[in-house]
């Protein structure tokens, strides 16, 4: 691990291994990772320069002797050892470069692979939010496995003077339930804990029976999803409170905790 500056927002002391730059965001890790790749996919060319380099030398140095026991004939056979020497000299090189240039192209399409599974693999901040709730849910169901996410996963974060920062998170999945039926519910978080599904919202009567913070809890996530349902990711922009509104790819959290998903 070493410190480095953000090849981004020029900030200095990030880690290198840091997923992400506390000041602007970059992918710090990812950025280096590509860097230690290239130097890599560098050396492997000039290690296979240097030994193409020996090879011709030895295929020199074979040609070289065949010349002197030729040299030791006739003319006409010379001449005739000459011609065919040539031709195998041709095909060889034409040989050693489709090899090289198959090298090539295997080392380049290694190199695009690593990267493109890196980038598609690796998780922000932001996403990794999203990530922890769904695995939430996913434990919390009698059937994991039957675990599908039916729609992206919303993230909004807060603040005010008033009652500090908080993260609220929905999104729409269907699992077993202990009988085997497919149930599906809109599924809502608060700071990372499972709150209730939209099918369990209180009525006015039972939010009245409550004591106020639990009912400015429930009325508060009532409130967030019917903005989300309104601005979507442009929500930040319209409301004082809400300093972030995204929405994390379903796919992509289902690829990472082995589920499914149908959006």
């Amino acid at each position: 691990m070493a410190l480095v500056k953000c090849p981004e927002c020029g900030k200095l002391n990030v880690s290198d291994t840091a997923e992400s730059c506390p000041e602007c965001g970059y992918g710090i890790k990812a950025h280096f990772e590509k860097i230690k790749m290239e130097e890599i996919r560098l050396e492997s060319e000039k290690q296979a320069e240097i030994q193409s380099s020996e090879f011709e030398d030895e295929q020199q140095a074979e040609i070289q002797s065949q010349k002197f026991e030729t040299e030791q004939q006739g003319e006409f056979e010379e001449n005739k050892n000459n011609a065919v020497k040539s031709e195998k000299l041709h095909k060889l090189n034409k040989k050693k470069k489709i090899l090289l240039c198959g090298i090539s192209v295997v080392i380049v399409l290694g190199i695009i692979l690593t990267v493109v599974i890196s980038v598609k693999n690796s998780f922000s901040t932001d996403e990794k939010i999203a990530l922890r709730v769904v695995e939430k849910y996913k434990n919390m169901l009698k059937d994991p496995d039957s675990l599908i996410l039916r729609s992206d996963v919303v993230v909004i974060k807060t603040y005010s003077s008033d009652d500090g920062t908080h993260t609220y998170c929905f999104f729409t999945a269907s699992g077993n339930n202990s009988y085997g039926a497919s149930i599906t519910s809109t599924c809502c978080f608060m700071d990372g804990t499972y709150i209730c599904d939209t099918g369990d919202f209180p009525d006015n009567d039972e939010l009245f029976e409550m004591d106020t913070e639990e009912a400015i809890k429930y009325t508060t996530i009532r409130l967030r999803l019917a903005e989300w349902n309104l601005y979507g990711e442009t929500l930040s922009d319209e409301s004082d409170e809400v300093y972030a509104s995204y929405a994390v790819d379903a796919n992509k959290i289902a690829r990472k905790i082995g589920a499914t998903a149908n959006t």
